[in-house]
């Protein structure tokens, strides 16, 4: 599923309802179950509600220099009508180089339909899989503590708990899960407020503070998300509210969308679109790969997401040149998703090509830690030539060392994260400032450009949309390409 929906849990106290008891000595497990029940007794009839919060994650290996990790922000409005199982959720995330991904899902029926604001991921189609109400309820359940106390009350009921007290006024409930596994949530009891939750599978701890009461409801605005006890989200909640219904508006496509398209595994393409180039498409999805024949072997341009997308590639090449072998791979810079794939690469001892500071961020990444010994690596300059194809390396500020690849005697350029144009070829109303300066990179070297091949989503980006692209969103310019 293409949407980007987070799947937490976040605890929060709602106004209290304070136990009659005055120590932890008084209380027993039936108190406190019931305690808990009727301290969030307001969630019942709470079927229409809006919630909004942010979402704060630093990602080393999404930033621009893995050393100095960037901190990645999201922003998420969810709209519920439970009787109605309805919802409306509008997405935000921000990334290095000025990105912004500004999408909305809504129920439609039996399924849900998926668009793109500014048209730069999606353009102006409209996705549309078979996700219901409670597949997005559950997958930001945590924000909202009454839905997950909910949860918990509902398991209390059919599982066998075990309720330890302490003497910090503190009471802690464990419920068991399947293959021996627990949740274990931790309430103080004077007042009643669940502090945290940890999940025995995921080795994970969701920790809540700095409670507020708004709109008639008091819950955690500050929640902390740790996995194996180290700091892995922070989120910060902006407001919880009941409504009375979910506007129509948000429930209807804007004018001018569509095609509405079926969310579906498409089979790799292999596509000769130059003399000794050849496109793999549908690569884990939207995404591309090149593959260069020479005279002594092939260049793989692309490793992205995993071992098992590369393997698939890999026997894809393989099946379609079997006549040779192939002698390196390069990746445009060290994303995680751009590089996932290069071990299956390094244990069939293909060199990577890669600029200097992308080799020792792929030397850092810890899921290269058992088989980095196996990496082996050619370190590519700006403006270098291997085998007919010139290697750039221009500043730009979404990852230090991002490079493209230019085949000079197609006049082809295969990029990673410099340009992102949707399918439809949208000119999208938002440029990111990275793309600005691949434009303006572009137009300095004065490079001759029949086709931009880009590792997301367009493979066939041309000079003319990307002029119309840059003049959209920079009114003050003239200049062309």
């Amino acid at each position: 599923m293409k949407f980007k929906i987070v799947t937490l849990l976040v605890m929060s106290s709602l106004y209290a309802n304070v136990l009659q008891a005055h120590n932890n000595k008084d209380l027993t497990e039936q108190s406190i179950v019931e305690s808990i029940r009727s301290h969030y007794e307001f969630s019942k009839p709470l079927n229409k509600f809006s919630i909004s919060y942010e979402e704060l994650k630093p990602i080393a290996f999404q930033s621009y220099h893995y050393k100095k990790p960037d901190l990645i922000k999201s922003t998420y409005l969810f709209d519920f009508d439970i009787e109605k199982k309805q919802f409306y959720v509008n997405e935000q995330s921000y990334y290095p180089g000025g990105f912004i991904f500004d999408n909305v899902y809504f129920s439609e029926k039996l399924h849900t339909l998926y668009y793109d604001i500014n048209g730069f991921e999606q353009g102006k189609q409209v996705l549309k899989f078979d996700a219901q109400m409670n597949d997005f309820k559950e997958s930001m359940i945590g924000v909202a503590d009454f839905l997950v106390v909910d949860k918990l009350l509902e398991e209390v009921s059919t599982k066998k708990i075990k309720v330890t007290f302490k003497k910090n006024n503190q009471a802690i409930i464990q419920v068991p899960q399947k293959d021996n596994m627990f949740v274990r949530y931790i309430f103080n009891t004077h007042p009643i407020e669940l502090k945290s939750v940890y999940f025995s599978k995921k080795n994970a701890t969701f920790t809540y503070n700095d409670f507020v009461k708004s709109n008639g409801i008091t819950y955690a605005s500050k929640v902390d998300y740790l996995v194996k006890n180290v700091l892995n989200k922070q989120f910060i909640i902006n407001n919880v509210k009941p409504i009375n219904k979910i506007e129509k508006s948000k429930l209807l496509l804007p004018s001018g969308y569509g095609p509405i398209i079926n969310e579906e595994d498409k089979p790799l393409e292999f596509i000769k679109i130059a003399k000794d180039l050849y496109l793999i498409n549908h690569v884990s999805g939207d995404r591309h790969v090149l593959v260069k024949e020479n005279h002594d072997g092939l260049m793989v341009f692309g490793a992205p997401i995993s071992d098992k997308t590369s393997n698939k590639v890999i026997s894809f090449i393989n099946k379609n040149i079997p006549e040779k072998t192939i002698k390196s791979v390069y990746i445009t810079h060290a994303h995680s998703d751009h590089m996932r794939g290069l071990t299956a690469y390094a244990k069939k001892n293909i060199t990577i090509l890669a600029d200097e500071y992308s080799i020792e961020a792929i030397k850092a990444y810890p899921k290269f830690k058992g088989e980095i010994a196996q990496f082996k690596f050619q370190t590519i300059v700006n403006k270098q030539l291997i085998n007919g194809v010139r290697f750039y390396i221009p500043k730009n500020s979404h990852s230090k060392g991002q490079s493209f690849a230019y085949f000079e005697q197609s006049e082809i350029i295969y990029e990673g994260d410099f340009l992102e144009v949707p399918f439809d070829n949208t000119v999208a109303t938002h440029m990111s400032q990275v793309e600005k300066e691949f434009f303006e990179f572009v137009r300095k070297e004065k490079l001759k450009i029949k086709r931009i091949v880009g590792h997301h989503r367009n493979n066939n980006i041309t000079l003319s949309h990307m002029n119309r692209y840059y003049l959209a969103n920079t009114p003050k310019t003239k200049s062309n390409l």
